[in-house]
């Protein structure tokens, strides 16, 4: 099922440029890594294409997670 949340431009530039889904290459470094560690190394990463603040780097993932509970619930009602 497709997310609920829209995904900003700065996601889907993000997904380009790391060539996968950014979600997917900020969960592979959680939960070892800090959000402030993680923006830095996504700017390092996106070789200065995606500035983003850690607080941000943890909402895209907190609307991931929101997404699947909520698909996960829909699943389980049918």
């Amino acid at each position: 099922m497709a997310p609920t949340t829209p995904r900003t431009d700065k996601q889907r530039l993000a997904d380009l440029l790391l060539g996968q889904p950014v979600e997917e290459w900020i969960a592979a470094r959680r939960p070892d890594t800090s959000w402030e560690k993680i923006a830095a190394e996504l700017t390092q990463a996106t070789q200065g294409g995606i500035e983003v603040t850690d607080m941000t780097v943890r909402r895209w993932m907190t609307d991931q997670l929101d997404d699947i509970a909520t698909d996960t619930a829909s699943a389980g009602a049918m």
